[in-house]
């Protein structure tokens, strides 16, 4: 990667741009977080939970889970868009297409035969299950602001959070989602980062609170979605199992939601920042299985698709593919069901087609068109795995052959459709990658076959274990899923200490980040001002160029939309993420900085001749010069052959 391509500013498929407080935010509760932050979640729970009764009275758990967390997200674009487009607080908006919600919902589920029946013992153990990783995941986090030397907050604050922070901030002052050319083309998880942002407010007014209410909103999100993350790969993990085998679904249940939390699953998202990775999973393995639980109710399964290729295009386009390949199976091998359709079911499936055809037309597009150049931007963090792609691809083939007969459900047509739709996916994203020097080492296409590789190896190891489930001892199958894990902890291979290191449950209680870990948190949340003139220079401390990019770059303040003091800042940054111990020694770098910055600007050093280097270099600019040798830290000892895979964001 080079500097000056600004990747760390840029949103997927976004052109580069700075962050943006939310100063002045619409707040809808005026509560601290800890508090509206619950109530909030436990408003949007109650108002699904009647549909999620319906759905599974009618379809089956299978598809009810699935669709009804489908429908509340699409339900959420709809509603942040609408109260943009009619200037309504959207926190408000949200609770009441909440109340309104769950109030339909709860007379349908009172109108609905066997709504209130008790699940089966099969889905409790499938679902139930499956928490055990989630479970794991929320305690790791929850201890991590008792236990002293955790990451609170710093396992969070990689690559795209400024991003992310930015996009979300946006949606909070414009109270809704904006659409148009320019604007973000995958705005959901800014969106719901926007929803935890409005769910409370700071506790002062300072800069320190903001950005802690901001981090607090954005870590709480991340967590919750990388536990439905760890439920759906459970889920899916076991799918295949005999429903008699109850004890084999539970094992494997709790294994297959173990995956989320090795490195190669999440602990590599979570060490660049790619927070919409934790999204992006659940999207696509929800589709997955729909598509199993739609041979009974194929235009159900249908519409729930749409709804999921929706949510999948407003992530991460590339992806939209696989979900709307599955709905063209599902379309062909029912052709017959669907050409008779008439009222009210052709009225629904209709629904269907035109939100996400509208979703299309009036943001993908535009944006696509608008911003098509940021698909070739060359990226680091993600493991160049096309090699790896045609051996996934056989070891899917090879246990569907085995599963197939296993099975009453429809493996085979789903995954023809999931291989269709990653090969079209490959295709389109090469397509706009190919004018260049080598498109297949760029940032977006390594992240699209690293995406397919982990999709493949959970579908195929449900295959697997849904081929020896019930022919072999329950502790194979365990040792079987170990095994796995295993696999999915160590790849790629390194030193043990940072394959240990790396996992993301003892890279955020042993606090593996950076080299400072929490303390370079702290130094940031407390240089932070509302009009961003502090910085760091010379100042020892081994995280540097990271503590400034979020002093200056977090928020915008005075410096909102200055490209040019953008790559003064992130130049020092991706020469430390590269290197791990890069400090910058010039000082017409730091004169470039302060040519941005505001008049009455700080600057911490650990080095005395700082003031007079200035004075000689640029003295049109005058700053508070700080000698203050407290940011001195051990140097980095990685080395640039080994940044892809260590402990620097």
């Amino acid at each position: 990667m080079t500097p000056s391509n600004l990747r760390s500013y840029a949103v997927e498929g976004s052109s580069p741009r700075l962050a943006s407080a939310p100063e002045g935010m619409p707040y809808g509760l005026y509560m601290p977080m800890s508090l509206a932050a619950p109530l909030l979640l436990a408003l949007f729970l109650a108002s699904a939970f009647p549909w999620l009764l319906v759905f599974r009275a009618r379809f089956g758990h299978l598809l009810a889970i699935p669709a009804t967390g489908a429908g509340a997200l699409v339900l959420l674009l709809g509603v942040l868009m609408l109260s943009h487009l009619v200037g309504a607080n959207y926190i408000v908006a949200i609770v009441v297409a909440c109340v309104v919600v769950g109030a339909v919902g709860a007379l349908l589920a009172v109108r609905t035969p066997n709504a209130l029946r008790r699940p089966s013992r099969y889905a409790v153990v499938l679902w139930c299950w499956s928490l055990l990783g989630g479970v794991i995941w929320l305690a790791t986090v929850g201890l991590a602001h008792i236990l002293p030397g955790a990451s609170r907050y710093g396992w969070a604050m990689n690559g795209d959070a400024l991003n992310n922070l930015y996009y979300a901030g946006k949606i909070v002052t414009d109270n809704g989602i904006a659409l148009g050319a320019q604007e973000n083309p995958v705005p959901l998880p800014s969106a719901i980062i926007a929803v935890a942002l409005g769910a409370g407010s700071p506790s002062s007014g300072s800069a320190e609170a903001s950005l802690i209410h901001q981090l607090s909103a954005f870590t709480l999100v991340w967590v919750l979605l990388l536990t439905v993350t760890c439920v759906a790969m459970g889920v899916v993990a076991a799918s295949l199992v005999k429903p008699t085998l109850t004890r084999t679904v539970a094992v494997t249940s709790a294994l297959g939601s173990l995956l989320p939390l090795t490195w190669f699953v999440s602990g590599l998202t979570i060490q660049w920042g790619y927070f919409n990775v934790s999204l992006l999973l659940p999207i696509a393995l929800a589709s997955w299985l729909v598509f199993l639980g739609s041979r009974a109710h194929p235009v159900a399964a249908f519409v729930i698709l749409t709804g999921l290729a929706t949510l999948a295009l407003a992530t991460w386009t590339p992806i939209a593919f696989l979900v709307v390949a599955l709905g063209v199976v599902i379309v062909v091998r029912n052709f017959g069901t669907f050409r008779s359709l008439r009222g009210w079911q052709l009225a629904v499936a209709a629904v269907g087609l035109v939100q996400a055809a509208g979703f299309v037309v009036f943001d993908s597009l535009p944006t696509l068109f608008a911003q098509d150049s940021s698909l070739a931007t060359p990226g680091v963090g993600f493991p160049n795995l096309w090699w790896t792609g045609p051996i996934a691809v056989v070891l899917v083939v090879l246990t569907l052959m085995v599963v197939r007969v296993r099975t009453p459900l429809p493996v085979v047509s789903g995954a023809v459709g999931l291989l269709i739709g990653a090969a079209v996916a490959s295709g389109a994203m090469l397509y706009f990658t190919h004018s260049h020097a080598d498109p297949w080492d760029y940032y977006y296409p390594k992240k699209l076959v690293w995406t397919l590789v982990v999709l493949l190896a959970v579908v195929g190891l449900s295959f697997a274990v849904g081929s020896i489930a019930g022919r072999t001892r329950l502790r194979a199958v365990a040792a079987f899923g170990v095994l796995a894990l295993f696999a999915a902890a160590v790849l790629p291979p390194g030193t043990w200490p940072e394959m240990a290191e790396r996992q993301p449950v003892a890279r955020i209680t042993g606090d593996f980040v950076r080299h400072s870990g929490e303390d370079t948190v702290d130094n940031i949340l407390r240089l932070s001002t509302a009009n961003h003139s502090h910085v760091l220079w010379l100042s020892g401390d081994p995280d540097e160029p990271i503590v400034n990019e979020w002093l200056l770059l977090a928020g915008g303040g005075l410096v909102h939309g200055n490209k040019k003091l953008t790559l003064a800042v992130a130049q020092p940054y991706f020469l430390y993420r590269a290197s791990g111990r890069y400090q910058d020694t010039h000082i017409e770098t730091l004169c470039g900085m302060l040519r941005y910055m505001n008049a009455k600007s700080t600057v911490y050093t650990a080095d005395p001749k700082v003031a007079g280097e200035l004075a000689a270099t640029c003295p049109q600019y005058s700053p508070r010069v700080v000698v203050d040798t407290s940011f001195e830290g051990p140097p980095g000892t990685i080395n640039s052959e080994t940044w892809e895979t260590d402990g620097i964001e």
